[in-house]
């Protein structure tokens, strides 16, 4: 069940991909990491697709104070079905182009 969520999740993101997301399929897991293009604040991100009822987590909340490390998001699709990710990642297209053009 995992393994056809990841490849259906990778699937979703390629559409996306020209808008400024991309990543790197890992053999097993749970979760997907995601990294945005530099334009894009992972930050205003989270916002954006929070009010579209979506949930990803922001890569700097896995990372010490110490160190500022920010460009990534991880998404989870273990609990979630294959509607929702096809929905979710469609938001996520709509989240990414309103960063890009809260930036220009």
């Amino acid at each position: 069940i995992y393994s056809s969520r990841l490849d259906l999740l990778c699937k979703e993101l390629d559409k996306i991909a020209d808008k400024g997301i991309s990543y790197h399929k890992p053999a097993g897991g749970l979760t997907l990491w995601c990294t945005l293009a530099e334009d894009i604040n992972e930050r205003t991100l989270f916002r954006a697709v929070d009010e579209r009822g979506v949930l990803i987590i922001p890569g700097w909340v896995f990372y010490t104070a110490g160190k500022k490390k920010e460009g990534h998001i991880r998404l989870c699709f273990s609990n979630v079905s294959d509607e929702e990710i096809r929905r979710g990642v469609k938001l996520l297209g709509e989240a990414l182009d309103q960063c890009r053009q809260q930036k220009k």
